[in-house]
């Protein structure tokens, strides 16, 4: 995932009159859906805006309006969304009209547990589709480790195998 999402970006990159494709990331909870989001952004220099799908509201999508091109939209549980929301999105996506006003150019980035609720005129509307699983504990042990370090925090092997495990994956 991380080389196929750093692959777009750099294709972004060099594109200046382009870009990036919408994406969609599946996977359970805790799987790093909002942080490779933001680490996008971050990459892009860009700025991006959350929200969680059952809060989404016409009148809230407004912002749209007033992204600046190449801005990240957001939507953590992203099947949540109401229907009506998710039509009105499809020509934002699209044809960047907003309620049939013009707007910046965006990438809405979309996350969910359950992609099956996704209704398929949204979901083909994303040109990056992308399945995280959970990590392995050896993954996990890592990542203990690294943050141990970073913080300057001395840990046993053993404190970083309890850590691991005890972790959501």
């Amino acid at each position: 995932v991380k080389n196929n999402i750093k692959v777009c970006i750099d294709a972004y990159k060099r594109n200046s009159a382009g870009r990036l494709n919408h994406i969609l990331f599946v996977g359970p909870s805790g799987s790093g859906k909002t942080t490779l989001s933001k680490i996008i952004a971050a990459e892009m220099g860009t700025d991006i805006t959350e929200f969680m799908g059952p809060q989404v509201t016409l009148d809230s999508l407004k912002i749209l309006q007033h992204q600046y091109t190449d801005s990240i939209l957001f939507i953590d549980e992203v099947h949540a969304i109401p229907l009506k929301v998710e039509e009105a999105l499809y020509s934002a996506m699209e044809d960047f009209l907003w309620l049939g006003k013009k707007i910046p150019q965006f990438t809405l980035i979309g996350a969910t547990t359950k992609e099956g609720f996704l209704s398929k005129p949204f979901h083909s509307r994303f040109g990056i589709i992308e399945t995280l699983g959970l990590y392995t504990l050896e993954e996990l042990q890592m990542m203990v480790e690294h943050s141990a370090a970073k913080l300057n925090v001395s840990i046993t092997k053993d404190a970083v195998k309890d850590i691991a495990t005890r972790s959501r994956g």
